[in-house]
């Protein structure tokens, strides 16, 4: 008998990458989020090692080495495209979303009986306005300056205006403003006069 032999062509072909990227939320701190691979399978590739080239982009189109950072309050979408020797390029999509701190702040309410002297609440602890909510993150705050008071009988807001610290930005708090009233009473105790008639004779 007769053996033949005959060329042929062996095609290997890449195998497949499955990857997965984070999301992630949190309320603003000051902090960065970062973007990051958080899954890699189907693959005896280290992410780790210069086996795997990790790339980073925002827009679909630039690619970066560098993990884009979301700090201040908004949300970021991202993608990562993940290249290694003998698999197809992987892709994953993460979101980092970051939360706007809630604050309050509110007045006093005060109430007192005239005496001549303006209700304030300028001389109280902290001119009498309380924070509440969230709060600021380290190393952030505000100022505040009284601006209502009360003189005479009557009622009043209790009004205020207040200023953030430099470094604090806004947009990264959802601020509400609660207003107090300020209530002067009228006297309770007046005075009695008492006219007599004169009863003497001429």
């Amino acid at each position: 008998f007769e053996v033949l032999s005959k060329d042929g062509l062996l095609k290997i072909e890449n195998a497949v990458l499955g990857v997965e990227a984070l999301t992630d939320s949190k309320m603003y701190d000051g902090q960065p989020i970062t973007a990051e691979l958080t899954g890699l399978t189907g693959s005896t590739v280290d992410p780790d090692s210069s086996a795997a080239h990790i790339e980073y982009s925002t827009d679909g189109e630039e690619w970066s080495d560098e993990a884009p950072q979301l700090t201040d309050a908004g949300t970021l979408n991202y993608r990562i495209r993940v290249t290694a020797d003998n698999y197809d390029t992987a892709y994953a999509e993460g979101t980092l979303t970051v939360s706007a701190r809630k604050i309050t702040f509110t007045s006093e309410t005060l109430e007192k009986e005239y005496d001549g002297t303006a209700l304030s609440s300028a001389d109280s602890a902290d001119q009498g306005i309380t924070v509440t909510g969230d709060g600021f993150a380290a190393g952030e705050g505000v100022s505040f300056e009284v601006t209502g008071s009360q003189l005479i009988p009557g009622t009043s807001d209790n009004t205020f205006t207040y200023r953030l610290d430099d470094g604090t930005n806004a947009a990264n708090y959802e601020i509400s403003v609660s207003i107090g009233t300020l209530t002067v009473n009228s006297r309770s105790n007046r005075e009695t006069i008492i006219v007599e008639a004169n009863s003497g004779q001429a």
